[in-house]
Order: C-alpha cells, then structure tokens, then sequence
C-alpha cells in the first residue's frame, strides 16, 4: 500500500500544478484581451499588403472580373472583433481582388474585393450590388471603420469635398472628385440607387467600437478616366507605391505582438516551475 504521507504530498502537487495551469491560463486571457485590438490590427494590416494589387497581374484581375460570381446582398456582417478577424481572415481569396482604391495620395490605398462579407471586408473595400461596374452608374464600395482610424476605410471620416478618389482594375483608372458627405441610418438604401451619372458611394461606419446604426456616405463624381497600361506611372502619378512585401514597420509590430502573446506565456511558466521546484526541495 502507499503510504498516507505519500498520497499527501501527490495531492499538493497535482493542486499546485493545476494552480499554476489555471493562473497562466487566466494571464494569458486577461493580456489577450487587453492586446487584442493592437494585435488584431497588426494581422489586418498585414493582410492588407499581401492582397495589394501591385502583386496581382493585369491578366488576373480582369481573370477575377469575368469570372465573378453572385454574392448575397444582403448578408450578415460579423463585428471584427479579435476571434472574428482570426477566424475569417484566413478565408479571404485571391479572386476575390478585382480592383484597389487609392484616397488623397495614399489617404487609403486598399484593395477592392467583389462582395461585401466579413472575410472581405477585413481587408480592403467591398461591392455592395452585383451588377456594378467600374466607371458606369453609381459604383458602390463599403469598407470598416477601425480603431485605429488609418485602416480600411478609417480616414473616411476626414475626407473633405473636393479630394480626389481613384479607383483601378489595372486596365484603367477612374478618377472621382468628392461632392458631398453626409451621415444616414443604416436602413437608408435609396445611396444604393443607380445614377443617371458615374459615380462612386463610399460607405463605413460613423464611430468604431461599438454598435452604431449610422453610415458615413461619400459620394464623388467621375471626371476622368485613362489608361492604366503603366502601373509604375500610377504608382508615381497617384502615390500608389504598396510594396508586394510587408513593410517593415507592420513585420516588426506582428513579431512584437506575436512574441509577446507566445513568449509571455512561456516565460511565467519557467518561472513558476522554478517557485514549484524550490518549493519541493523546501519540503
């Protein structure tokens, strides 16, 4: 039979170990939540670059465009909180890219994805209606209001009348000149209508981080289109320069934060079994 004593000091070590589970366990949860939003915005970024246009062929995206297929409308938009974007970035496709908007020199420099869904939305701007086409009718785009307020569609909100908005599908480039911005109820469809003119309808939320039923509308006016047959003439006329790479910058942030959710961890570990150990050798 073991001994009493034995059994004793078996039972401190499981608690103890569970103790020191239940602790990281708890660590880590309360730093995840308190470096989600940094840590969600670096990965978004991140994202962003690796679906810039510069890394897309002409042949692709016009490959994307004629081979698009129908999305729902209407469909429901998950909040892109930290476990959403973790979970429906990864869903994002190539063909999905048929285009970028570029804002006031690189205000916002993004691609346009076909279809507004919570995947595509997390990376750059969506279509909104099916049969829209670049350069005819009113071309709708609607795109996230993040955190920090110089992702996606973020600097919406500073956009004043009269700043230029073009828009490319590596073929040609639709320059739009901002007419007016105004705040609606999300129920307000009638920004959806088609226009007897081109023009170009940017929607995004009026405030971020929390629950709103209000939309920020730009709506801008076509007043050129040229040939797109130089990408690196559109790269220097418009200030379109995303690189194929993640910038350094957005490398160093994701390796910092993803050290820190990891390393962290790790590191309390260690330490504990250390405590645990001297402990032991104490009994």
């Amino acid at each position: 039979m073991i001994p009493f004593e034995m059994l004793k000091k078996k039972k401190v070590k499981i608690c103890d170990l569970l103790s020191i589970i239940i602790f990281i366990v708890l660590l880590l949860m309360g730093f995840l939540l308190v470096l989600s939003p940094w840590l969600k915005e670096a990965v978004i970024k991140k994202e962003i670059e690796k679906y810039s246009i510069v890394s897309f062929s002409k042949e692709e995206i016009q490959d994307n465009v004629d081979n698009k297929k129908p999305f729902a409308e209407n469909a429901s938009i998950e909040a892109p909180d930290f476990l959403k974007v973790l979970v429906n970035i990864s869903s994002v496709k190539r063909e999905d890219v048929i285009g970028a908007i570029v804002i006031g020199g690189n205000i916002v420099s993004i691609p346009i994805l076909h279809g507004t869904n919570t995947q595509n939305l997390l990376v750059g701007a969506t279509t909104v209606k099916n049969d829209q086409v670049m350069g005819k009718g009113n071309y709708v785009l609607a795109g996230h209001h993040m955190r920090d307020d110089s992702l996606l569609f973020g600097p919406l909100l500073k956009i004043e009348k009269g700043t230029y908005i073009h828009i490319t599908n590596k073929r040609q480039i639709f320059t739009y000149k901002v007419k007016a911005k105004k705040i609606v109820q999300e129920t307000d469809v009638s920004v959806l209508e088609d226009t007897g003119s081109p023009e170009l309808t940017l929607i995004t939320c009026d405030v971020t981080g929390i629950d709103t039923d209000k939309r920020v509308i730009i709506t801008a006016e076509l007043v050129d289109t040229s040939d797109n047959s130089n990408q690196a003439e559109f790269e220097g006329k418009y200030g379109y320069g995303m690189s194929t790479d993640p910038s350094w910058h957005s490398n160093i942030t994701y390796f910092l934060w993803v050290s820190l959710v990891v390393g962290l961890p790790c590191v309390l570990v260690f330490i504990m079994l250390i405590i645990k150990r001297r402990k032991d050798e104490g009994r």
